[in-house]
């Protein structure tokens, strides 16, 4: 959970004290199976006072009430805890992903280190909402400003519909995300995040032969990340998307993937090039072995049997990361090749295919295969699209990479 101390870990007050000192800076215990969090290490007799009045709760398997008279006495702290036990429930249930967990953890982190220890949130004004967004003005731009203001509000906004808070948040007029100007001018400094198609030729190359440069730097064939590339430039697939592809969604006699995407569940289709159908074929029944039963249905195992993308969870910290091997292995690749751009990204093929593909003019079937979400009036009508025009879309871009 959320603390901010860079103390050393004190030790228990004494013997029986129920609690255990959390690297995170709080009084913690793993009640059925799980760590809850009830206040920091310098009040310890607070923690414990917590403690004792959920532990019945907890141990039920309940959420516990309210504490009496909150809105007078609940901390910021105190609050983001209770939010992110929630969320945390949320990411087990498959409602939110871990990483959305852990981008609600970094900044509600981000706001105790701005705001004094031990703030409550009677006593939270606009002014304090400003200088946080100030703060974070200052080091973040675009879409990541706009994440941390959005999850500030949630967490209050969570907290007074849940009755944890007597009385709305006053956030003020300052307190907003990124402005369409400041959007447009990150995306200038970031520069172009597309791929050019000589590059790709030469990475779709070294992925089916291999690599030795002059540098000795030595990559064996690939055939997995050799079908996961021309994924992602045909159909515009990410990390997850080919992490998460069951055999179940492709027809190969067809030539076409049915793939709602994993991140929105939106539905997604593509028509698959000759040479994407020839790289499944040869990877799609695997001999790897099968870490786990959910597993068996996946069309990519790393040679463990476990998927290429993991979500894990450290048990020093508490925070979720990817254990991306997709990433990994297409880095390896753009690092032994000397290429245009050094930084290129397997995501950014999903950048590409959507640059290319929408010089065809048809960004109806684009956004199709991309799998957005369209909640247009026409989007509400539309029935279906004809595999002809996905057809097109993918030996436009076909043309442009091969021909």
């Amino acid at each position: 959970m959320v603390a901010n101390s860079n103390k050393k870990r004190p030790k228990k007050p004494y013997k029986e004290y129920p609690l255990f000192a959390h690297q995170s800076g709080q009084w913690a215990k793993t009640i059925k199976g799980k760590q809850h969090y009830f206040g920091v290490w310098d009040d310890d007799k607070g923690a414990l006072a917590e403690y004792l009045r959920v532990k019945d709760y907890l141990h039920a398997g309940l959420n516990p009430p309210a504490p009496e008279g909150s809105v007078e006495s609940l901390s910021v702290q105190q609050l983001a805890n209770l939010f992110l036990d929630q969320k945390e429930t949320a990411v087990e249930q498959g409602d939110i992903t871990p990483q959305h967990y852990q981008d609600y953890k970094n900044t509600f982190k981000e706001l105790l280190e701005t705001w004094r220890k031990g703030k409550l949130v009677k006593d939270l004004t606009p002014r304090d909402f400003t200088t946080v967004r100030n703060k974070w003005k200052a080091k973040y731009s675009g879409t990541s400003l706009d994440r941390k203001v959005i999850g500030t509000r949630s967490l209050f906004k969570w907290g007074w519909e849940s009755a944890y808070l007597e009385n709305v948040v006053r956030f003020g007029p300052d307190f907003k995300g990124s402005s369409a100007r400041d959007k447009r001018k990150a995306k200038y400094e970031q520069g172009r995040r597309d791929i050019e198609a000589k590059d790709l030729r030469k990475i779709l190359k070294a992925s089916k032969e291999g690599l030795k440069n002059s540098k000795n730097t030595k990559l064996n064939p690939n055939p997995k990340l050799h079908a996961m590339i021309l994924l992602g430039i045909n159909s515009g697939f990410g990390n997850t998307d080919v992490a998460e592809l069951h055999k179940g969604y492709i027809d190969l006699k067809k030539g076409f993937i049915d793939y709602p995407r994993p991140k929105t569940y939106v539905e997604r289709q593509s028509k698959l090039w000759p040479e994407t159908v020839e790289a499944l074929k040869e990877v799609i029944n695997d001999p790897a072995p099968i870490a786990a039963p959910e597993y068996e249905p996946l069309v990519f195992r790393t040679r463990l049997g476990g998927p290429w993308v993991k979500r894990k969870k450290s048990s020093k910290s508490g925070d979720y990361y990817n254990d991306d091997s997709v990433a990994k292995e297409f880095r390896k690749i753009v690092k032994g090749l000397k290429l245009t751009r050094d930084n290129i990204s397997f995501y950014d093929l999903r950048r590409t295919f959507e640059t290319v593909a929408g010089n065809c003019r048809d960004q109806v079937a684009i956004n199709y295969i991309m799998g957005h979400a369209d909640e247009s009036m026409a989007a509400i009508y539309r029935q279906g699209i004809d595999p002809e025009r996905l057809e097109d879309v993918a030996t436009h871009v076909h043309q442009w990479l091969f021909v």
